[in-house]
């Protein structure tokens, strides 16, 4: 039987990359979240390969993320394994889902007396659950809600192994994976603690006779998980408090996230998990065949006058029934309570309501109603169900297939932006500004696919558009002035307008799009569902001559592209060294003649010197107007060799640290 199990569990291994392959990865990634942990994923590889493993397991345990650290560090350690790659995290989710399938399996098996029958209805139960194929957080989203929501079915799996609490060895394994749990993702901590609390006082209050031990149980397994969770969790309190309490409680966004799904009353809000567990995370055809499981259970009763499955298979008794409630309905409240919604974190309790139908089809008709011929063909009648609706599900197209030359597009500008930033190098801010908030146009999934397509690391930030809050025309224009790259967007109507950021900067555009062209080159344009954009980036210039990151006394040579050039009327230099090396430093600069031949001209340069910072501003007034690209050449009065000062070995003639900062800026009158 092993045999078989491992068969068909590499056969859905195959689907699952066959689809990844085919839908998702050769495209973006949706949601900001993806790209987000996918990014910290890459950045680790890149860290452990320069520092080792232990260094920067333990930085990121003391000062990772405050939703969670464990998803971000299995993904490097598949990227460790098996190359960089987005396809390489997805496959973290595709093995957490096997295992989900193989821990269900054997619990519902061991509780209903070692019943093939009932481990064949389980993974037929569990596969027809919408949560694994959801949009956002499903099984080809790597954020935290799929890893947590099948951690989260394997907890309820391994305390039902317990026969909820009666047997300390599994009761010890069910702390160990709640532990995991909130590793992964620490609000879960809220989850588990409030689970916990509840059947401590059932079973304080509910008089039987293995309550002692069932309690003494619970207590301990609620202790090790403390244990387990606590050093983290004091570690991050700050980015708890920061994310949490005023990201969902006292700051303004929680209610722009509501109105954002449209929620105004408080109708909307306690019914909004509920309708978003039963519509989406559950689904017609899981509800459908719960009713067919429920309803073969109850007249199987009816008919046989069965006994409820009790005795020494009692983990399915009442005491299970109440732990798998408690487990549907604990998030379920902590999320309500939460103003701020997402259509997302629901499905985390669908692995409950699976095991309430288990549980419930058992105290209805006993282990028995899976016994015979009519229990093997609910059995083989659900798998047939959970199979057809995974293949059902893996062999569509999503909604992204439709937009195929959209996103090529949008794709290739991603290319055009990473191809120019690694041109500019670290010369320039790394800024990037959006006319809007776009869950497809946004920092996190550029520097994604920068990683992805190039295994190029660009730490570039978001500038304009990062945030969901209001702006206004002197925020606006600081953050264009601040970014290398800028993504405008079309006037859009109202309706299009959810969050306070766009609402506010819509009225903006036109003023920042003259501001924009004034001083920026444009590089390319595309449409992405009906919204039509524009790419520009800044004009830099390109230095040549830089020896190890030294200017020499060899001079720069300064070379300015005849797109930049038309955009610019002076370039600036900034930098840091030991000016005291070259004491009485003068800067000339030189442009190639008018003619061929002709002698080089003299071009105005202002150098300033501010304790070790350094200035150089060079006038191109007269240059720009020429055509072809624009050569400029450096010329230093100074310099000093190390190894004459004694300092080390160096030879070479140095002047200054090369500029940090090199840009081209124009004297285009700013909008008022």
């Amino acid at each position: 039987m092993a045999v078989v199990a491992l068969a068909l569990g590499s056969l859905e291994l195959i689907a699952l990359n066959r689809f990844a392959v085919r839908e998702v990865t050769w495209a973006f990634p949706i949601a900001f979240d993806q790209a987000f942990y996918g990014l910290e994923s890459f950045w680790l590889y890149e860290q452990i390969r320069q520092q080792g493993w232990w260094a920067v397991v333990l930085q990121r345990l003391v000062h990772g993320s405050p939703q969670g650290v464990l998803l971000q560090l299995q993904g490097t350690l598949a990227c460790v394994l098996f190359g960089p790659g987005w396809l390489r995290l997805l496959n973290v989710n595709f093995v957490y889902f096997l295992l989900l399938q193989s821990m269900t399996a054997y619990a519902a098996w061991h509780a209903s007396g070692k019943r093939l029958q009932c481990a064949v209805l389980s993974v037929g139960l569990l596969l027809a659950v919408g949560t694994p194929y959801f949009w956002a957080g499903g099984v080809m989203d790597f954020r935290l809600d799929f890893a947590a929501f099948c951690l989260y079915g394997m907890l309820i799996a391994a305390v039902i192994r317990s026969a909820v609490f009666g047997a300390r060895g599994w009761s010890l394994a069910a702390a160990g994976i709640a532990g995991v749990l909130v590793w992964l993702r620490m609000l879960t901590m809220v989850y588990v603690v409030g689970i916990g609390v509840m059947l401590l006082a059932y079973f304080f209050f509910r008089r039987r006779a293995r309550r002692d031990a069932r309690l003494r149980n619970a207590s301990l397994w609620l202790g090790v998980l403390i244990g387990l969770a606590a050093p983290l969790l004091l570690a991050r309190l700050p980015g708890l408090y920061a994310y949490y309490w005023v990201g969902h409680v006292a700051g303004p966004e929680p209610e722009i996230r509501a109105r954002e799904w449209g929620i105004t009353d408080l109708w909307g809000h306690i019914s909004f998990y509920p309708r978003s567990l039963f519509e989406t995370h559950l689904g017609f055809v899981f509800l459908a065949l719960s009713a067919l499981v429920l309803v073969v259970a109850a007249v199987d009763r009816f008919v046989h006058r069965r006994e409820r499955l009790g005795g020494a298979h009692g983990s399915l008794g009442f005491d299970a029934l109440v732990f798998c409630a408690c487990c549907l309905l604990v998030p379920l409240v902590v999320l309500t309570v939460d103003v701020s919604k997402s259509p997302v974190v629901a499905g985390i309790t669908s692995t409950a309501a699976v095991w309430l139908v288990i549980v419930a089809a058992l105290q209805f008709g006993g282990a028995g109603v899976l016994d015979g011929k009519l229990g093997r063909v609910l059995a083989l009648v659900a798998l047939a169900v959970g199979v057809g609706h995974t293949s059902q599900q893996l062999n569509r197209h999503l909604p992204m297939w439709e937009h195929r030359e959209e996103v090529a597009q949008l794709l290739r500008a991603y290319d055009q932006i990473s191809a120019t930033a690694i041109e500019m190098g670290d010369s320039q801010s790394g800024g990037v500004s959006i006319f809007g908030v776009f869950e497809y146009l946004n920092v996190g999934v550029l520097d994604f696919l920068a990683y992805e397509r190039r295994r190029v690391p660009l730490a570039l930030h978001g500038e304009l558009g990062l945030t969901v809050f209001a702006t206004d025309l002197n925020d606006a224009m600081a953050k264009l002035d601040r970014s290398s790259f800028v993504v405008t967007a079309e006037h859009r109507s109202e309706s299009q307008l959810v969050f306070p950021f766009d609402r506010t900067l819509q009225p903006l555009i036109p003023k920042l799009t003259r501001h924009l062209r004034e001083r920026f080159i444009y590089m390319t344009e595309f449409s992405f569902k009906g919204v039509r954009h524009e790419l520009y980036r800044r004009p830099f210039p390109v230095l040549k001559g830089i020896s190890g990151d030294w200017v020499t006394a060899d001079g720069l040579l300064v070379e300015i592209s005849e797109d930049d050039k038309r955009k610019a009327s002076r370039l600036i230099l900034r930098g840091s060294s030991n000016m005291g090396l070259v004491p009485g430093l003068q800067v000339s600069a030189l442009s190639p003649g008018r003619r061929p031949g002709a002698a080089e001209l003299a071009v105005p340069v202002d150098f300033r010197v501010n304790g070790n910072d350094y200035t150089i501003s060079v006038s191109l007034a007269g240059l720009t107007e020429r055509p072809g690209p624009l050569s400029l050449r450096l010329s230093f009065s100074s310099h000093f060799i190390p190894k004459e000062l004694g300092e080390n070995a160096d030879a070479r003639r140095l002047v200054i640290w090369a500029p940090r900062e090199r840009r081209l800026v124009s004297d285009a009158a700013v909008v008022k």
